[in-house]
């Protein structure tokens, strides 16, 4: 999958999109108020790099933990993640992968998620 990405350069394409979106989007900027949108590209960047690859490059919290502040609901969720999808799509990745990209995301969902 790493290669379909480009060796990385694919996914930074589509990290970049989404994210500047998400920082003009009312729903999910507040949540990056206090961050650089370079912060919000590579954290995320890293973290996928380091699950698709196996190397040892992500230095941030994991999700629950950078996550515990903020207040997500299934709804905002599943908003979030129809923009991805759609953004994955937007970049012509194979479908195979962007279901791979699309079941990381959610395998995260019970540490992000609060009632």
């Amino acid at each position: 999958m790493w290669k379909a990405l480009g060796e990385g350069k694919l996914l930074l394409k589509i990290f970049t999109d989404f994210y500047t979106w998400v920082f003009t989007d009312p729903k999910l900027s507040p949540f990056f108020k206090h961050t650089s949108l370079d912060r919000a590209i590579g954290k995320p960047y890293n973290f996928f790099e380091e699950i698709l690859t196996g190397k040892k490059v992500y230095l941030g919290f994991y999700p629950r933990t950078a996550h515990h502040w903020m207040v997500i609901d299934d709804e905002l969720f599943d908003y979030r993640e129809r923009k991805m999808e759609e953004t994955l799509r937007k970049y012509g990745l194979a479908e195979k992968y962007v279901k791979r990209m699309m079941d990381i995301s959610e395998s995260y969902r019970k540490m992000m998620v609060k009632t």
